[in-house]
């Protein structure tokens, strides 16, 4: 039993079998039902106007990719995203087509979600710093530069010590690094310095990030001018 949907083609373009998986996929009760159905009505309009071209360049024997990305539309009206691979193969006697499909739909959403994520951390108008365990800074958004003057190449590997003004003595630190190594948040405010030596006032707000065995890892600061 394959975890995988496939269905072999012949030559001609014609589906000799298809597995269940492939069934179970895109939701059909048999292989009868699959073929009776026509291909637009389960097809995502971008991937019919690929698969007609992939044919026409197949029936022509121009080379075609053997792995893509198609849209489908189940029977209940959900959308899937596969991964397709297809190959030759000497099946029954003759030359056909197979065809491997694999649902990446969660896959594909959420890379989406962390797309996002990323696109709205990058573009945030707050400033986010993220820091390792060890105190170095591993990530600095766009708004970082603006308020700071420090670019992402300058800060990265850096300790936030570079923007300390010496307004705040060390007990002030010492608090800060207690709690978050707690694994507790801290909220607080700092004056700050510049890169050109301005100095500036944010508020902060710094919260631990543990790893999949509940290790703080990384620190994320979100701080506002």
């Amino acid at each position: 039993e394959s975890p995988f949907g496939i269905r072999i083609v012949s030559s001609d373009g014609k589906t000799k079998f298809v597995n269940r998986e492939f069934l179970k996929i895109f939701g059909f009760e048999s292989f009868e039902e699959y073929l009776s159905a026509p291909i637009k009505s389960y097809y995502a309009e971008k991937s019919l106007l690929e698969h007609e071209q992939r044919k026409q360049a197949r029936q022509s024997r121009q080379f075609t990719d053997e792995q893509y990305e198609l849209e489908i539309f189940c029977k209940d009206g959900k959308s899937r995203t596969l991964h397709v691979y297809r190959k030759e193969l000497f099946w029954d006697g003759a030359m056909h087509e197979m065809a491997i499909y694999q649902d990446i739909t969660f896959k594909k959403q959420a890379e989406e979600r962390l797309r996002l994520l990323g696109a709205s951390v990058e573009q945030s108008p707050v400033c986010i710093v993220i820091v390792n365990r060890y105190g170095r800074i591993e990530y600095v958004n766009q708004a970082f530069t603006l308020i700071t003057g420090y670019s992402a190449e300058e800060a990265i590997g850096m300790n936030p010590r570079i923007l300390k003004s010496g307004y705040h003595d060390k007990s002030y630190y010492k608090n800060l690094w207690d709690t978050i190594l707690s694994g507790k948040d801290w909220v607080g405010e700092f004056l700050n310095k510049k890169k050109n030596g301005q100095l500036y006032w944010e508020s902060a707000i710094i919260s631990p990030v543990a790893d999949e065995n509940g290790t703080i890892s990384h620190f994320v600061a979100i701080k506002e001018d």
